[in-house]
């Protein structure tokens, strides 16, 4: 077992480049968000759907998505102890409780032994390709209401 899991590096080329230095030249007052809505609207023609809303962090798009699922006060969210604070603060701006625990070595993921403690609310399904329904049928309690989406080939680099 390799104990290190390997890093990516940044892959930025000319196209990127100009990108950033139009966006940071022009990209203010009535322009300001022109870069924003050619991704959204990219990955909307992408997807096939009628909504998509980009965000400037992956924390930003945690809290929007938990604040969507209705996560708040008196909510217990799990999360493992790798997690960096920037996944726990939303959780906590929400006014939820995060709960971290142990992952398992050779996976990384959640130990489902370390969760098995927590309650769940019983309305609630996890995809039925998540490992975490496992653990939460045999709790019978609380899971997060997602819909399984069919895995979809990414962007690849496309001109916005």
């Amino acid at each position: 077992m390799n104990p290190r899991i390997p890093d990516t590096q940044p892959s930025i080329t000319e196209l990127e480049a100009r990108y950033a230095t139009d966006a940071a030249a022009t990209g203010r007052g009535e322009r300001c968000y022109d870069y924003v809505h050619r991704i959204e609207d990219a990955f909307k023609a992408h997807l096939g759907v009628e909504y998509a809303s980009a965000t400037s962090s992956c924390t930003g798009a945690l809290h929007r998505g938990m604040a969507a699922l209705g996560i708040g006060p008196g909510d217990e969210v799990i999360l493992a102890d790798t997690n960096r604070i920037a996944t726990a603060a939303p959780i906590v701006h929400l006014g939820a409780k995060p709960f971290f625990v142990d992952i398992l070595e050779d996976s990384w993921c959640l130990d489902p032994a370390n969760v098995s403690g927590f309650r769940w609310s019983p309305s609630s399904s996890f995809p039925s390709h998540s490992p975490a329904l496992r653990v939460a049928s045999g709790l019978g309690q609380r899971s997060v209401r997602l819909k399984p989406q069919p895995a979809r080939r990414g962007l690849g680099r496309s001109r916005l």
